[in-house]
């Protein structure tokens, strides 16, 4: 009884359990689905905030940019228009040529105190330089070929040109303009080296966020950056890399926005680390997470609460019922709408009975049916051994053949039962391997080999006689010597197993999985097999069940037809 009621518990508890996991299942594909899509929406947010951002950022430096870089540009148009330029170029030899260059120095030096301009230069073909300085102290801000024009025939506009260079201490921005008189002739270029200070003053004056930023001048140099470490590099070195979507310096990968602004040439980035533009959202993943996980508890609660509120009454009815065999039980439960509990389970009971019988006349009908098969056909073959007696003039073996076949058919009647001990079973087969003996004297010796304990199994009627009729007619009598059959009954596990064996032979391994595939039914009907091993093999399924059967097996020149009867399946327990 202790065990009988734990494992009413435990089905009790799995249906809980089965009820309990589908809701949770419900519950947590959305619940997690709704979290994915805050931390991703969150993510997107954070993105374009930062780009957002960052376009403002840009657009306030290049304004401020524009409007200072549009001072150095008006000063160095009216410095190209100055006639001290033209009168400097033109008294080239003349006893005025030194009084015009001190002219032209001091207005040079006037244009050098504007405000984040370093110096100012002009060049006049060869190397003839002159500024506010006599020497530039960096070549590489000019190109080689300036006075040929190699560079503006490439490039017909002014430019800051070619990154950072070091002036008098600090780094400056060389921006090149070309000059022409008033004829139109050109007579060469002034330069306006621009302070680094006046690049960062632009940025700074415009900073509200902790980003930062590059300029990048025309030909792919870094002219200011705000990490010092960057200016002067060189774009798509190994120090800076600027993809589709990101900006790699060293080993770190960044964000980035960028604005070009088109008189100087100049690209403005705004860049920053994803950490930097993320930093909300680990906090926020987190929170997420929290109440997902709570959500998920909460649910997993009302879970619990549903499948015991669907599953206490079921499995309370499951218990009654179970119950209700129990002579000490005297209880009734009133079901609205019906009568008591007793006449419920009254009427249960005998609907299941009623069904179990009628299942029961259905099962033996068949079973007398597939009977009725077997007996016309081995009284044709027995009747026909006696007239073949008979024939041979051999009435002593005709009469002991109508004897044995009396017998036989007296054992077959059974008192009409279709379920026989298997005593009478090998009786059966003992009284047939007579008749064959009779006839065929020279062609057959027989050995049984059981145990005496096992007379009294309940097994179907006429199981081996058609295997034996089956092993002698489609084998022992097609062959030209004496051959045995041996008839091996063994019970293991509740499981009685009936092996026939022949050694004639004539069944070969590929014909006996054709046969055998016809005795599951995954083969057509074949006339080779006939209908004897068919029959057998479903009268042992409806007797046994689905498991139980009928199969063949080929060894070593050996025939076996093995009659396998799973007992516990037919509700006999031996």
């Amino acid at each position: 009884m202790k065990i009988m009621r734990l494992l009413s518990r435990k089905k009790k508890n799995s249906m809980f359990f089965t009820f309990t996991l589908i809701f949770v299942l419900i519950s947590i594909v959305p619940i997690a689905v709704l979290g994915f899509m805050l931390i991703r929406n969150y993510y997107s947010q954070t993105q374009n905030r930062f780009k957002t951002n960052a376009s403002n950022i840009l657009g306030a430096v290049r304004t401020t940019f524009q409007y200072e870089f549009s001072e150095i540009i008006r000063y160095s148009l009216k410095l190209s228009m100055s006639d001290s330029i033209s009168e400097y170029y033109y008294s080239d030899g003349s006893d005025d040529h030194a009084y015009h260059a001190s002219n032209l120095k001091k207005e040079l030096y006037n244009y050098s105190m504007i405000d984040g301009v370093n110096s100012v230069y002009c060049f006049f073909g060869g190397e003839q330089w002159i500024g506010f300085y006599e020497n530039i102290q960096d070549p590489n801000m000019y190109p080689k070929s300036l006075g040929s024009l190699t560079f503006f025939k490439k490039h017909n506009r002014n430019y800051i040109y070619n990154g950072l260079h070091h002036e008098r201490g600090e780094n400056v921005v060389a921006y090149i303009r070309k000059v022409f008189d008033k004829k139109g002739r050109y007579l060469g270029v002034e330069l306006f080296s621009i302070s680094e200070r006046k690049f960062s003053e632009i940025f700074e004056k415009n900073r509200t966020l902790d980003y930062d930023y590059l300029i990048i001048d025309t030909l792919g140099n870094v002219i200011y950056s705000s990490e010092p470490a960057l200016r002067g590099v060189a774009l798509h070195s190994q120090a800076l890399l600027i993809h589709d979507d990101s900006l790699t310096i060293g080993n770190e990968k960044y964000s980035y926005e960028s604005m070009a602004e088109a008189k100087s040439g100049l690209t403005f980035y705004c860049y920053a680390s994803d950490s930097l533009i993320n930093g909300e959202l680990s906090a926020f993943t987190h929170s997420t997470i929290i109440i997902c996980l709570l959500c998920f508890l909460i649910c997993l609660f009302l879970s619990s609460l549903v499948s015991r509120f669907l599953t206490k009454p079921i499995s309370s009815l499951i218990e009654k019922i179970r119950g209700s065999g129990n002579a000490h039980h005297d209880g009734t439960v009133a079901l609205s709408g019906t009568n008591s509990y007793k006449d419920m389970i009254s009427i249960l009971e005998n609907t299941i009975e009623d069904y179990n019988s009628s299942q029961e006349k259905r099962r033996m009908a068949e079973l007398r049916a597939l009977m009725f098969q077997i007996n016309p056909h081995f009284l044709y073959n027995t009747l026909s051994s006696v007239v073949w007696l008979c024939n041979e003039g051999d009435p002593q073996g005709a009469a002991q053949t109508a004897e044995l076949l009396s017998n036989y058919f007296r054992l077959s009647i059974s008192q009409g039962n279709d379920i026989i001990p298997l005593k009478d079973e090998l009786n059966h087969a003992k009284n047939y391997l007579e008749i064959l003996k009779i006839r065929y004297p020279t062609k057959l010796k027989t050995r049984f080999h059981y145990n005496r304990s096992l007379d009294v199994l309940p097994v179907p009627k006429l199981i081996i006689q058609p295997i034996i009729e089956n092993s002698f007619y489609h084998g022992i009598k097609e062959t030209d010597r004496e051959c045995l059959i041996r008839i091996d009954v063994e019970l293991k596990n509740n499981a009685l197993t009936i092996v026939v064996c022949d050694d004639a032979g004539m069944l070969t391994s590929e014909k006996a999985a054709d046969l055998n595939d016809f005795l599951t039914g995954s083969a057509m009907k074949s006339a080779e097999y006939g209908i004897g091993v068919k029959n057998v093999c479903e009268r042992i399924k409806l007797f046994a069940g689905e498991s139980s059967g009928l199969r063949f097996h080929v060894e070593q020149g050996m025939v076996y037809a093995i009659i396998e009867i799973i007992y516990e399946e037919c509700g006999n327990h031996v």
